[in-house]
């Protein structure tokens, strides 16, 4: 029996230029950022592409879980697993951060699609005028 051989393309080697054009060309949010964690040549290719995240609500989150749920004005829900920010209070910010406060009254800036975090300044160090 004669075996038939089957070319499957290479995807991770797509050329940057045609995997941009398609994130540009796409309508979806969430197809960019699928396409943005599908492999790291791809990650690479897309790590300067600007996502226009829709405006969102944070909606509540389910007590013992890391996913954190979003209702864009699109009408579409994103659920993203966001371990980072367990336990901690959140209040939305412009382009796409989170305004996160802990426990222990550390202030971050959180962005929950590229995972980039920045500490505010602590309280300790804020004079307190009385």
């Amino acid at each position: 029996m004669e075996e038939l051989s089957v070319s499957v393309p290479d995807w991770a080697n797509i050329t940057n230029d045609v995997l941009r054009s398609i994130a540009d060309k796409s309508g979806s949010v969430k197809d960019v950022v699928r396409m943005s964690v599908a492999c790291r040549s791809w990650q690479a290719s897309l790590v300067d592409k600007k996502i226009n995240f829709p405006v969102c609500l944070k909606l509540a989150e389910t007590e013992d879980s890391d996913k954190r749920c979003f209702y864009s004005t699109s009408k579409e829900i994103f659920e993203l697993d966001l371990p980072e920010i367990r336990g901690r209070r959140c209040w939305g910010s412009p382009y796409g951060w989170l305004v996160t406060c802990g426990i222990d009254l550390e202030i971050q800036l959180f962005n929950p699609l590229s995972r980039a975090s920045l500490i505010a300044l602590l309280w300790q160090y804020i004079p307190v005028f009385l």
